[in-house]
């Protein structure tokens, strides 16, 4: 990877804006994912990735620390993180994984859904948002995921796995669930329990209709996804679409009908 100061941040950026963590009258200082002895045993394709995407994001990626035993990655026009567990040195799928999050953000223009306007960013209704967005992205991370790390397969079979058979299940999360393994997995050992889902729930329809979607890009299968369910329809207006390259956000709703260029 070239040195960060052959990519220079863009004037007026700040690069640390949203991930200082202050104290009592102090600002600790921040650690960036580039300085960890994980980046240094990285290939070389991933950390130029690294590199690559801190040059469109115009700041470098930061760390945070978790009790959480997997990673995970917190992102948008003002803040590129990545969280990494105290437990151990995760898995180099895991970090490819999370560079992809942000590389489809910050480097392809793929959007991230969030409730409209920055004032309700830590209520219910966002976290939520936020976790079907990241279900969605999985759709188009994981077959890359996988195509790299083969072993990785193990992991998600397990995990969805716990989601189909999780008592409480959602209808718009057991369709999601369904269309990954059917679209990420190929079927394999949780094809039967997919199917089960969404017949049992009469979602067949609903089903290909959001496969389809998919095909097209994570913008359609969104809009599909929120026109479906009628709690999605209630919750549309307040959906917004947010593309690091424009300066405002836009209405999930607002591209009904729009021609949308497939993204993968």
């Amino acid at each position: 990877m070239p040195d960060h100061d052959d990519n220079p941040i863009p004037d007026g950026v700040d690069p640390d804006r949203g991930l200082e963590m202050k104290g009592k009258e102090q600002t600790m200082p921040v650690q960036y994912f580039s300085e960890l002895p994980l980046f240094a045993g990285l290939s070389v394709d991933l950390r130029e990735l690294v590199g690559n995407i801190e040059h469109h994001a115009g700041r470098r990626i930061a760390v945070e620390r978790t009790e959480i035993g997997k990673m995970a990655c917190d992102f948008d026009r003002h803040v590129a993180v990545i969280q990494v567990p105290d437990a151990g040195p995760p898995r180099v799928s895991s970090v490819f994984h999370e560079l992809l999050h942000l590389k489809r953000y910050f480097v392809d223009g793929v959007p991230k859904l969030r409730r409209c306007g920055d004032e309700h960013r830590l209520d219910d209704e966002t976290t939520q948002f936020e976790c079907l967005d990241s279900q969605i992205e999985h759709l188009f991370i994981v077959p890359r995921e996988l195509a790299r790390y083969r072993n990785a397969r193990g992991y998600w079979e397990v995990r969805v796995g716990a989601v189909l058979n999780d008592p409480g299940l959602a209808d718009d999360v057991a369709l999601v669930a369904s269309e990954f393994v059917h679209r990420v997995l190929n079927g394999g050992v949780l094809s039967d329990a997919a199917q089960a889902q969404i017949q049992r729930r009469g979602l067949v329809d609903a089903c290909n209709r959001f496969h389809q979607a998919a095909d097209e890009s994570k913008e359609a299968a969104t809009l599909c996804l929120f026109e479906t369910f009628e709690l999605g329809r209630e919750k549309l207006p307040r959906v917004c679409l947010d593309y690091f390259a424009r300066p405002q956000e836009v209405p999930l709703a607002s591209i009904k009908g729009a021609p949308v260029r497939a993204r993968g």
